[in-house]
């Protein structure tokens, strides 16, 4: 069964520079909890129930702040897949159709690295119909968004990978 856009309450959020991203994903790396329950056990009921009286409960604690001069926030989705992989079940132009009804400003399309296929090139970048696709692709335990393609340095030693993925800032 797959949601559409329309149909999810989506957080509003900052868009946040790639190489901003990147550095994310690396502290996320470093301190990451052992898990407490398996994927299954956290699907049971109870869970879900815990899950979503804890929402709730945070809810009521959300302040509304006023915003900054000269920022702007954009109802964004910092990690979406298309037509990369065989979990997904969509396109990309049904992504952008469902982006429009629910009012997303950004996609940061995060496609699986599969060789030969180049997540950069062979993907979408820049507007479409008012939305803002970002390429880029889940590999090596990080999320990349690199401004041009890096297929023939996907293979650097970790600090080569990391400079070569922010390039161009």
């Amino acid at each position: 069964m797959r949601t559409s856009l329309s149909d999810v309450s989506w957080p509003r959020l900052a868009l946040v520079p790639p190489a901003a991203l990147l550095s994310f994903s690396l502290l996320a790396q470093t301190n990451v909890p052992a898990r407490k329950y398996s994927s299954v056990e956290r699907m049971k009921t109870a869970h879900l129930k815990a899950a979503h009286e804890d929402v709730l409960r945070l809810e009521k604690q959300r302040q509304t702040l006023p915003p900054l001069p000269d920022l702007h926030d954009y109802k964004s989705i910092l990690h979406a897949h298309a037509e990369d992989s065989t979990h997904t079940g969509g396109t990309r132009p049904e992504m952008l159709a469902d982006a429009k009804k629910a009012g997303v400003q950004v996609i940061m399309l995060t496609d699986h690295f599969r060789p030969p296929r180049d997540f950069i090139r062979e993907s979408w970048r820049g507007l479409h119909e008012g939305v803002l696709f970002i390429p880029g692709s889940e590999a090596r335990g990080f999320l990349v968004y690199p401004m041009n393609s890096i297929m023939d340095r996907m293979d650097q030693p970790r600090p080569g990978f990391v400079g070569s993925v922010t390039a161009g800032n």
